[in-house]
Formats: structure tokens, sequence, C-alpha cells
């Protein structure tokens, strides 16, 4: 007996008379998921040209009596594990869950209520809003834990708990839980539901064709009597989306945003249908008279994860530029007449690589939105653009600063006061320029988060334009630091034997000429 029997097994025959049944009971009989009206008989009849050959039965009384012969191999079919009377609710709902199907069930009888769409995570969140960082870390630990018994008796390797710290000296460093503000945990208390649009998927027996019937879960909620609430059948799967699953468009989102610097009322809002920048701060009492609306700044989640994966571009590319120009250096030392000047600028720029590199990589995006605003002092005279904010986001008002700050190759790094009409050039001069600066490639990042560059060889319009406060200038380093008499002379040495050779090769052809 194999299959869905208490006891498979071989067992012996007694004399030729003994049935199914009688087997069957030193089996120990059926269990509860067997289904007696599957089972099948396979027997050998040999010296014919096909002597294997299998039977289909049922037992029942007359299955029961079906005697058996040496080598039959009866099987018990298991049942099928479908739920013939059932509907399924998932998704974004309190508690995914079945429920027997009877006629005349509607989705209203599914989902009476909305507080059925508040999500266990929702509810996580509520019952651990008085936490600190100590339980939030304790809670979570203990969310994804696995008991001590359920590891021993599981063969697969339990995945380590990087919070709690093993037997190695060199795991005994926690990873530190980084504190959310509690400016940051507001409006986040309740996953948000899409109402507009829930789904039911409806498997047809006949052909076995599957069925997605889309609904309105809202229009559900608010009439019982709409055409939405349609009438349900067995087999079917109700699931509920979130805001997460499905973006819904901006208009019909949650969208909060966080708003502090210089403003009246700075604090978390609520942006409504239409909503852009500037109206949103005067919902929040408008500016303040020392606010420097030209340094407003506008941090986006979305904006920071597209600088993150820029700042990887832009690394990949400096190391393929930098090993590019090494092996063109690399191949001309065969041709240079004094090779360790060559090599000693390899050095440099491999160097000077190197700190670019760790510059590169030391940058935190921020996710700050250029304004692209007019370089005005006045706030009355700016006008911000219509931009439309998404939920999250995190909008600053800075005071007016009195500095203009100045990084890079310079004699003094510093923050210098503020002179109106000053010039970039201004600025440098008291910085105080190094030799090892680059002059072409000084940077002004301006205070609405923008840049200007030099894009011109023959004229640098960074120089002369006049920074604003909050300013920053940058100036940075020449990659090839080799002086401009040591290039002259080296130039000129090459140069000088380059065309003594091809005196000697002319002198040499005219010879063989004559």
């Amino acid at each position: 007996f194999t299959g869905k029997v208490n006891v498979p097994g071989i067992y012996e025959l007694k004399s030729d008379t003994e049935t199914v049944g009688d087997l069957l009971s030193l089996a120990g009989g059926l269990p509860v998921v067997a289904d007696p009206r599957r089972t099948t008989l396979e027997r050998l009849q040999p010296g014919t040209d096909q002597p294997r050959r299998v039977e289909e039965f049922t037992l029942d009384t007359q299955g029961l009596k079906q005697t058996l012969k040496n080598g039959d191999v009866v099987s018990v079919a298991a049942i099928i594990p479908e739920l013939a009377n059932a509907v399924t609710l998932r998704g974004n709902v309190a508690q995914p869950s079945r429920m027997p199907w009877r006629a005349g069930l509607r989705l209203s009888d599914l989902i009476t209520r909305k507080t059925l769409l508040i999500s266990p995570e929702s509810v996580r969140k509520q019952n651990e809003v008085l936490f600190d960082g100590f339980e939030r870390e304790r809670a979570a630990r203990s969310r994804t834990q696995v008991p001590a018994d359920l590891a021993r008796s599981s063969q697969a390797p339990v995945p380590a708990d990087p919070f709690v710290a093993s037997a190695t000296p060199a795991a005994t460093n926690r990873t530190p839980v980084v504190e959310e503000a509690l400016f940051d945990r507001i409006g986040n208390l309740l996953d948000e539901v899409n109402l507009d649009y829930a789904v039911i998927e409806r498997i047809h027996r006949e052909d076995l064709r599957v069925s997605v019937i889309p609904f309105n879960l809202g229009n559900v909620l608010s009439d019982a009597n709409s055409p939405e609430n349609m009438a349900l059948e067995p087999g079917d799967v109700i699931t509920v989306f979130s805001a997460k699953d499905i973006r819904v468009p901006l208009a019909k989102r949650r969208v909060i945003v966080r708003i502090d610097g210089e403003v009246n009322k700075p604090g978390v809002y609520p942006v409504l249908p239409g909503d852009t920048l500037a109206n949103i701060l005067i919902r929040a009492g408008g500016y303040t008279p020392d606010a420097y609306l030209y340094g407003i700044g506008v941090y986006r989640e979305e904006v920071r994860q597209s600088q993150r994966q820029n700042q990887e571009k832009l690394m990949r590319r400096l190391e393929a530029e930098g090993a590019a120009k090494l092996a063109q250096l690399s191949q001309s030392l065969g041709a240079a007449s004094d090779a360790s000047v060559v090599q000693a600028k390899i050095q440099s720029i491999q160097q000077s690589q190197v700190q670019a590199l760790e510059s590169v990589r030391s940058l935190r995006p921020e996710g700050r939105i250029s304004l692209g605003l007019p370089s005005v002092l006045d706030n009355k005279q700016l006008s911000l653009p219509d931009l439309r904010l998404q939920n999250g986001d995190r909008i600053y008002v800075p005071a007016k600063p009195d500095f203009v700050y100045v990084f890079g190759a310079i004699n003094t790094e510093s923050a210098l006061i503020y002179r109106q009409g000053a010039q970039v050039a201004d600025y440098l001069k008291l910085a105080g320029n190094s030799a090892i600066a680059d002059s072409d490639g000084i940077m002004l990042i301006r205070a609405d988060g923008s840049a200007l560059s030099s894009e011109s060889f023959w004229h640098n319009r960074v120089l002369s334009t006049p920074a604003m406060p909050g300013d920053t200038i940058v100036v940075p380093e020449k990659l090839d630091r080799e002086s401009n008499w040591s290039s002259f002379i080296r130039n000129t040495k090459d140069i000088t034997q380059i065309l003594y050779q091809l005196g000697l090769s002319a002198a040499a052809i005219k010879t063989l000429r004559q």
C-alpha cells in the first residue's frame, strides 16, 4: 500500500481470497486527507506482451471486496487541497483572511468598514509612537529574531542578527540605530490606501480562464447599492492596494512637507491639490524679515537617490579617464628625452587622482533641488517657481548669511565677509591664490544650489561674477603640477633633438643622392 494510508508498506497475502479491505485494515485505514474516489491498482500479468497494467476504482463497498494478487501495488491519492466555498481577502488590510462563500455574498459583506483597511504596519507605528531609539531597536529585533527552538529544528541556516554581538571580537561593534527626529515622524502613522482601484481575481472552471475585475473600493464603502458592489463567486481573491503598490496621481496622493527656518510658523503641513512652493510658505505664515529667499532649499529623497547614482557614475568615469591618461604617459616614456621627468609626472598624477576620488567619495548627496533664482538680495524682487511638492519634501528658509566661503587650492580657506558688488576675483585676492591652483577650473557654487564654471578658453566668466551671500568659491588643484619653465625647457630639449635627428636624416639622403 502506498499513498495516503496510515501505514504504507509491503504486506504479505495469507491466501488468494484476501481483499483490499482486509489489507487496508492492516495498514491502519485511511487518514482524513485521503480521497477514496481516486485509488489505483497496478498489477503484473506474466506471459503477456504488456505484462504491467493499471486499474482505477473507488474504495466503496464493491471496491473493498476486490481480491488482491501477489505483486499488486495499491495507491490511494490525496484530496485536492482547494477550498470549494471560500473567498480570500488580501493586500493592504488589517488582517488577510478567508471567509465562507454564500449565495448573494458581495464586496461590502467582506469589507464592511474602512477601519478594516488599516494595515498591521500602521498599527505597529501607532503602538510605537512613545518608543525611544532603544525600544524601537528592541522591537525590531523581536520581530525579526527566530526563536531558538525553531532555529534548532530548521535545517536551513538562520541569518545572523546584525545587532546581536557574536563571540568574535571583530563582531562586537554594533551598528547604531539612527535616531529619527520627532519632526520626521509626523504624518507617517498610516499607510495610505488606494481607494480608487482594487481587483477581483476569478477562475472560470469551465475553460480555466482567469478574469481580473477592477472596482472602486471607495464607492463600495460609501454606497452599498453602488454597481461597484459586485457579487462574489467561490474562489474569488480580492486584493486591496496601498499607494506604494500602485502610484496614484499627484492630486490624489497624501502629501506632507516639512518647513523650518525663517518662516513665522515652522512645522509639518499637508499639501492640498494645486499647492505650490509659494502657497505652502504662505500657509506657514510667510517668511520673516531675516529670511534669505535666494538661499531657500528644497530637499527631496528621490533627488538624493539620483545624486547618489550620478556620484557613482562620476567616480567610474574619473577612474577610467585617469587610467587612460596614465597609459598615454606610459607610452611616451620611450619617446621622451628625460624618462625620469615623465615618471615623476605619472606619480604626481596618480596621487592627484587618488585625492580627487577620495574627495568625490566623501561627498554626501543632499537631494537639494536648484530653483534657478535670479541673483538679487531683495526678497520682494524674487518670484518662486511653481514647483509641485511631493510627500516628504523638506523646505528650509535660511537667514541671510554674512559670509562668502572660499575653499580649495588657496593660501587660507576661510569665510570672508560679504561685500556688495565684490566679484569672485576680489575674494580670491583676499584668500590668496596658491601656486598649485587651477585657475581655469574655478567654480562658484551658488547659495540657491546652482553652480557656475568657466566655459571659455579665453575668458573666465567666474572671476568676473559678483558673489552673493552664502556662495562658495571652490578652487581645484592642478593635476599636472609641473612648472611652466620646466615644461618649456623639457619641450625645447625634445623639439631640438627631433630637429637634430631630422637634419641628420636630410644630410644622409642628400649624400646618397650624390
